[in-house]
């Protein structure tokens, strides 16, 4: 266990502790649960080396990345030959080099900020899900409790296939992260984008044509997460017209950026089907539900094909809505 996140971390470890589980832990994560009273394994008693140069060096070893790695039924015989005890479960969540740099660090801050025993060993655990589990999200920890405390301090081959997909997606974000930074500090412009949990539109740019919405792993706010009441999913379509394109994939993203400025409001955005290919947004607020929907359809009436609705209300006033769409339109 080595986390820069201490949240939950003290109620997974008892957990795992009441299960019979040997807590090997790493400098100021083994104070925290030293001072919850639990019995901790000092990283350098596995190691048999200290930890030095400043913490930069404390887990990578080969006793530590052998316990991970070693295949539980193949290399049982060749572990046990070399003194290499089964590390069944990885808790790591990283250097917080995201933070550090959205405070404008100076470099040698952010470099040192750069971590890299966290992923060597995130890697191998992940690597070796078959028998061992990699926990890199706080958020996961309720799931993880519930699981052990079902089988009695193990954890199930699906749960760890689905840890082992986000501890990889988890430490190649981390590493773009690193690399667009340290290009940033030499002056040269990078980008990298992680796109995640695709659902497939209609179609893409012709109806022969397949197209899938991702969600950008580091948005706040995205299209992704809106629910559909109404109307059918969508699709992607290109106009060409000089330099110009119109996507109907647009109007659905200026609505929910637009939604997300205000409370309990109604957005409309009418397709860009008609020739002209505009698209024009018509917003509306009102008290009530009812009259916003009735200005908003008003103001829609240019829409060849429809128009987009998107709704900041509660699940009730929700289902008033989608009772009026289905009845208007």
């Amino acid at each position: 266990m080595s986390v820069s996140d201490k949240c939950g971390i003290i109620d997974l470890a008892k957990t795992l502790h009441q299960h019979g589980c040997e807590l090997i832990s790493t400098g100021g994560t083994a104070k925290v649960l030293l001072e919850a009273g639990l019995p901790v394994t000092d990283i350098s008693a596995v190691t048999g080396n200290p930890e030095a140069f400043g913490g930069r060096m404390k887990t990578i070893s080969f006793q530590i990345e052998s316990a991970l790695l070693f295949d539980r039924e193949r290399d049982a015989a060749e572990a046990a030959a070399l003194r290499i005890y089964p590390i069944d479960m990885v808790v790591c969540n990283l250097y917080p080099f995201k933070q550090v740099l959205d405070k404008e660090a100076d470099f040698d801050t952010l470099v040192e900020n750069i971590d890299i025993g966290g992923p060597t060993m995130v890697r191998a655990a992940a690597k070796n899900f078959k028998y061992v589990s990699t926990i890199t999200d706080p958020a996961d920890y309720a799931a993880i409790i519930a699981e052990l405390d079902q089988y009695a301090g193990a954890t199930t081959y699906a749960l760890r296939r689905q840890l082992m997909r986000k501890a990889f997606n988890h430490t190649a974000d981390y590493d773009a992260m690193i690399a667009v930074a340290m290009d940033a500090q030499d002056g040269v412009l990078s980008y990298r984008l992680g796109f995640s949990q695709g659902w497939a539109l209609r179609y893409g740019e012709n109806a022969h044509q397949k197209a899938t919405l991702y969600r950008q792993n580091d948005a706040t706010q995205s299209l992704f997460d809106i629910e559909i009441l109404h109307g059918k999913a969508f699709v992607v379509q290109q106009y060409a017209r000089h330099t110009s394109c119109y996507r109907n994939g647009a109007p659905p993203t200026a609505v929910c950026l637009c939604s997300s400025q205000a409370q309990q409001s109604l957005r409309c955005v009418p397709t860009p089907d008609r020739p002209h290919r505009s698209t024009t947004l018509g917003m509306g607020k009102r008290p009530h539900i009812g009259i916003r929907l009735y200005r908003v359809v008003q103001w829609c009436g240019i829409a060849g094909y429809g128009a987009i609705f998107a709704l900041r209300c509660s699940p009730r006033r929700a289902q008033i809505c989608r009772g009026n769409c289905s009845t208007r339109l």
